[in-house]
């Protein structure tokens, strides 16, 4: 019965209509992206991040959402930038097929000239409750952007602006208006941050920090609201490969916990 009580309070606060991808190093930094050296899941976050050229960034990972298996998640995500031009896609998907399965994609392409980028965003859903109760799919589309000055990066998205629905009777999702920044200190540490506005909402704002250590190695957390979360990781470089560890504490439902590697290969 508890686990039953557990889905239905996370999907009050996930509904069919957010399109967040939610994966990645961002849990633990209260969904916030690192615009300076970005994870292919911070791309899918915010399209402003700084993608150097030629760069080529894969990553997959597995995420339990409040210590509860029946909420397992697997993703995978790739970007690219070549010249002006920059692209990302991902995909994931989490539930069981007897209760219920959501498998979502995201994708941005985008034009960055010097210290300035703009972007398309697009994603689709696909909702599939058990025991034949119903198939639901969904999409949609916004765009966004950012600025890239020395060690000062400012990001905004503007999503759902097609107001979906999840079908002809459910009320429609609102768009959404975020602002992220990342401001890299003196030394090897960024300050972040987010804000994100959503009609009938009250506010979401987050603050964080990555700290570099050696050997490109890094820890980082993050506090975010509405809801409450405070998060925190590790980062582990090796070679061209990365491996994360991000964790996520809610006061409610528990914590969270999501693993990734990644590639980040200059051509």
């Amino acid at each position: 019965m508890k686990k039953f009580a557990i889905i239905f309070i996370f999907l009050g606060f996930s509904n069919a209509g957010a399109f967040d991808f939610g994966a990645g190093r961002n849990l633990g930094m209260g969904r916030m992206p690192l615009f300076s050296d970005p994870a292919a899941s911070d791309a899918l976050v915010c399209p402003g991040v700084d993608i150097k050229h030629q760069r080529v960034l894969i990553e997959s990972g597995f995420q339990r959402r409040f210590e509860l298996k029946d909420l397992d998640k697997v993703y995978a995500a790739a970007g690219y930038r070549y010249c002006f031009v920059y692209g990302a896609f991902g995909f994931s998907q989490f539930g069981r097929n007897d209760y219920y399965t959501e498998r979502q994609w995201n994708g941005i392409l985008g034009f960055r000239y010097r210290w300035l980028a703009i972007a398309s965003i697009w994603g689709g859903k696909n909702i599939e409750f058990g025991n034949n109760y119903g198939k639901y799919s969904i999409s949609s589309i916004g765009f966004g952007g950012g600025v890239n000055i020395k060690k000062v990066h400012f990001g905004f998205t503007a999503d759902n602006l097609n107001k979906p629905r999840l079908t002809s009777a459910a009320t429609a999702e609102q768009p959404n208006l975020g602002f992220f920044t990342e401001i890299e200190g003196t030394k090897d540490f960024s300050m972040t941050g987010r804000a994100i506005f959503k009609k009938y909402e009250k506010p979401s704002l987050a603050i964080g920090q990555f700290i570099r250590l050696i050997g490109a190695n890094s820890v980082f957390w993050g506090i975010g609201g509405n809801p409450l979360t405070y998060g925190g990781g590790v980062g582990l470089h090796y070679s061209l490969f990365l491996i994360n560890y991000a964790v996520s504490f809610h006061p409610v439902l528990g914590f969270s916990h999501n693993i990734a590697i990644g590639l980040a290969a200059q051509k």
